[in-house]
């Protein structure tokens, strides 16, 4: 009989002990520990002497092994942090995985999840404090809103040898508890994800019009990677500074943050007879609609979306439009000790970024990169109001063929609460008025949330799906390549149960193209670029795109593999990133050398620690893929085929074995897992998929055995599609008509090439 789990949360003679393990020594005599309601795992309480608007508390010495965490190191993102002590818990830390080892080597790990939570008008975060201490902060934002007895800010929980298991089941624990938000299975997939995309900001910045998103469509039409969906970012909008008409005016991206919202319609690039010369005017679309009309139409795109802040724009809505009041912003102390440059004085233009004599963004280690000085304040539109100002402002846009948004700026409101009954209250009534306005007007889910890591939005939202991961891809930042393909994955260990994480637009010429397209395609998420029109790499766009513009998408977030959830793959010199996910039948692991440079916890910026950093190796395996069992089915030998995308070969292993590889400096390869199944008449098969692909096994969305010597394969896409085969089949048929193959003995592959077609293929061998 299986062993039941030990989950038992409980303080037991003065330490916090979970599953039989101590996990906190010596807690506080105010900490109280109340099981949920399942008895998944625990809820944690936590007394003040008096009431006041931000606690500092105590809860007790960390005592375990290993640590995963993930901080915000900017007001709008997180990244991850891996140590062994309490003491190096940053500020603002929302998710700590623990790792608590047994009494004897030969024992498995348990793993333990730690979050703090929202309770009422007040949100949580932890910290480090003296000799491994664990501080929880509990702060509602408002002076005016203070409370000293709190019974959940936290939750925690276990589970013994899954640690992706002992995440999904917190959050769905605390999801119940909060009823406040949805986790990501409960909601819609984005019908955007099935397609590639284009976003128009590092092609034009604000300077976005319609005749370039023209050219730049055609372009990557041309390139053979038509886009289905398109972002127009920043820019499109009737924005201005305070006492001007503002239709007219085109923002300089250097003042952004100035900027107000005048009106939910496109501002005058966008529209003809409202400003310029007739022969501007001329260039321009007759209106919104009818220029994505004309995309939709001309150009094959599936689905628009368009760029807004949460609250309007940069500097909010104009004063008086839907009760909007001006405000200034005041940022919490856990950020400012994360992020020194967001104190109140320079946050004054919410991250709006400085320009380079040449036109290009500064570097993100710049110490200007973040923001500068702009506006005085916001102008933050009454809570009761928001509702109204999304029905305004969606209704427009879907009548004008908008499918969807991404919503950017939203950690801005945290620092704005003081008038309207705290952060999370204030956060609440926006995220509510924006989910029932993207499904009121958006029926496809198509909207992705950015610049949302505070925990305020995470637990208040409840209907969009996607949201981007991690900082932005910055072009010429030769420190934040590597770091963005880590902090995406790391980031996704705790919010991949919350949502679809995004990882970010990319450029396809950039001399970090592969390496990008690569994480992206074993991410799971929404594939975009941000080229210049006629500014592509038409062979990585292959490796991603089929000709129609689908892509081979994978089912889950893409996360580091056990082997380095608590590594340093940035920094340790040794260990790469392993990043695991699985199509329908296959699956895939990227591996990645991302030493060199990190983010700098003295210096608070991203920075190059070493300019030439060696090679790193590892094994690739079954041990890497959590539920490999269930995915191969009842009819699994045991074995995987692997294929080595770098090197393109095939080799066959047990499942608890691997398949070694070493990667130099800024390199990569990308394996797929083929499950290898037995037919009944003693031939062992897998089908690895197109091999050309950066996922080549999402292609396969089945594989059946027919009869007692015969395999079908449904499959999508077209290209070289490769079969392991133990024997050479007597015959392949695709789609009924018999095609050519090859075999090749001593490897035991078959090969052949698929034509592509619209929908999918059926290929079946006869052995």
């Amino acid at each position: 009989m299986e062993q039941q789990l030990d989950r038992r949360v409980e303080v037991r003679s003065g330490h916090l002990v979970v599953g039989g393990k101590i996990v906190l020594r010596n807690v506080a005599a105010n900490v109280t520990v109340s099981p949920s309601p399942t008895g998944v795992g625990a809820f944690i309480g936590v007394t003040a002497h008096q009431a006041a608007s931000a606690h500092e508390f105590d809860l007790g010495t960390l005592t375990a092994t290993r640590f995963l965490s993930s901080f915000r190191f900017k007001l709008w993102w997180q990244r991850q942090r891996t140590a062994d002590n309490g003491s190096s818990v940053a500020p603002e830390t929302q998710f700590l995985l623990l790792e608590l080892k047994g009494t004897h080597t030969a024992d498995k790990p348990t793993y333990v999840v730690l979050f703090p939570i929202i309770e009422g008008r007040f949100r949580a975060c932890l910290q480090g404090g003296p000799n491994d201490r664990i501080q929880i902060v509990v702060e509602s934002g408002s002076t005016s809103v203070t409370e000293s007895h709190f019974k959940a800010v936290a939750y925690i929980g276990s589970h013994a040898e899954d640690p992706y298991t002992a995440i999904k089941e917190g959050v769905e624990e605390v999801a119940k508890h909060l009823k406040s938000f949805q986790t990501r299975t409960q909601k819609k997939i984005p019908g955007m994800l099935s397609y590639f995309g284009w976003c128009t900001w590092d092609a034009f910045y604000t300077k976005v019009h319609a005749a370039g998103i023209e050219q730049g469509l055609k372009s990557l039409r041309e390139a053979g990677a038509p886009p289905g969906f398109l972002i127009i970012d920043d820019g499109w909008q009737s924005v201005a500074a305070d006492g001007e008409d503002g239709l007219q005016l085109d923002p300089p991206f250097t003042i952004q943050a100035s900027m107000r919202l005048v009106s939910v319609e496109e501002n005058s690039k966008f529209r003809k007879g409202q400003a310029g010369s007739a022969e501007e005017d001329e260039r321009r679309p007759e209106n919104l609609r009818a220029f994505i009309r004309k995309l939709k139409a001309e150009l094959g795109v599936k689905k628009v979306l368009v760029w807004h802040a949460l609250g309007g724009y940069w500097g909010g809505v104009r004063p008086g439009l839907y009760g909007s009041t001006l405000h200034t912003p005041v940022v919490s102390a856990g950020v400012r000790a994360n992020q020194p440059d967001a104190a109140p004085k320079d946050i004054e233009a919410f991250g709006a970024e400085v320009m380079a004599p040449g036109g290009d963004r500064i570097l993100s280690h710049h110490p200007m990169a973040h923001y500068h000085s702009g506006a005085r304040a916001v102008g933050v539109m009454a809570p009761d109001q928001v509702a109204a100002f999304y029905t305004a402002q969606y209704g427009y846009l879907a009548g004008a063929g908008v499918d969807g948004v991404k919503v950017d700026v939203q950690c801005a409101l945290e620092t704005l609460a003081e008038h309207f009954g705290g952060r999370v209250a204030l956060t609440a009534a926006y995220q509510t008025a924006l989910a029932a306005s993207v499904a009121a007007h958006f029926p496809d889910n198509d909207a992705i949330s950015s610049m949302s890591h505070g925990n305020d939005a995470l637990y208040t939202s409840r209907t969009v799906n996607t949201a981007r991961a991690s900082d932005d891809f910055w072009p010429w930042d030769p420190a934040s390549h590597t770091i963005h393909v880590a902090a995406c994955a790391y980031v996704s260990v705790f919010m991949g149960d919350f949502t679809t994480p995004d990882w970010d637009m990319f450029q396809s010429r950039h001399p970090m193209a592969h390496y990008h397209a690569a994480a992206r395609a074993v991410a799971g998420c929404a594939v975009y670029v941000s080229d210049h029109p006629g500014e592509h790499d038409p062979d990585v766009l292959r490796k991603l795109v089929l000709p129609d513009g689908r892509v081979l998408r994978a089912r889950l977030p893409g996360r580091p593999t056990v082997d380095c959830l608590f590594a340093d793959p940035c920094s340790d010199q040794k260990t790469p990133l392993k990043i695991w996910n699985m199509n329908a039948t296959t699956a895939v692991v990227g591996a990645f050398n991302c030493q060199g440079a990190a983010w700098s916890a003295v210096e608070k910026v991203q920075v190059v620690h070493d300019s030439a950093p060696g090679p790193v190796s590892g094994t690739v395996g079954g041990a890497d893929i959590p539920g490999l069992a269930q995915l191969a089915g009842p009819h699994w030998t045991g074995d995987l085929v692997v294929y080595s995308l770098q090197h393109a070969t095939v080799t066959r292993v047990s499942a608890d074995s691997g398949v070694p590889f070493a990667l130099p400096a800024k390199e990569y390869d990308v394996f797929t897992l083929a499950p290898v199944h037995a037919l009944p008449c003693g031939t062992h098969v897998a089908a690895v998929g197109l091999v050309d692909m950066y996922n080549g096994g999402g292609a396969v969305h089945s594989l059946a055995l027919r009869e007692r010597a015969a395999v079908e394969i449904d499959l999508v896409g077209g290209g070289k599609f490769v079969v392991y085969a133990s024997a050479k089949p007597q015959r392949c048929t695709l789609n009924g008509a018999v095609t050519p193959f090859t075999y090749e003995g001593t490897a035991q592959i078959i090969a052949l090439t698929i034509p592509f077609q619209s929908g999918s293929s059926s290929l079946k061998l006869d052995f």
